[in-house]
């Protein structure tokens, strides 16, 4: 009797996850990049993390005008957007907006160190 080649297959509930290669522009790889670095993901599992977020039809806050940053909106059918309230959403996306607050609050956060230390080695040098 002849032996297969290859492992054996894996059972439905154990199998990996599908390949789907596509093309990004190396500014979306790169801040996709430092996403994953910052949540603890690969670039592939930031990916996989956004699409199915997206798939539950939630948008993450938007950004920009101050009044928008604790806002939360979905997709409506037309493509729009509406604005809703947080406690409708499911614990994993409640997570994922959290997660995406305090990203940005340690964003900041080093920014502002980078401002405070710059401006100390100005006053440095001036004496």
């Amino acid at each position: 009797m002849k032996r297969k080649r290859g492992r054996p297959p894996l059972k439905p509930n154990q199998r990996k996850r599908a390949s789907f290669n596509t093309r990004l522009r190396q500014e979306v790889r790169d801040k996709l990049g430092k996403e994953a670095e910052r949540a603890g993901r690969s670039l592939s599992e930031e990916i996989e993390h956004r699409l199915e977020a997206s798939l539950l039809h939630v948008a993450i806050p938007v950004r920009g005008r101050t009044s928008d940053a604790n806002r939360t909106y979905r997709r409506t059918p037309e493509g729009g957007l509406e604005e809703i309230s947080e406690q409708m959403l499911p614990p994993e996306v409640k997570i994922q907006l959290a997660q995406t607050r305090l990203n940005k609050i340690r964003e900041l956060v080093v920014d502002l160190v980078a401002m405070l230390s710059e401006s100390e080695n100005g006053q440095e040098d001036d004496q």
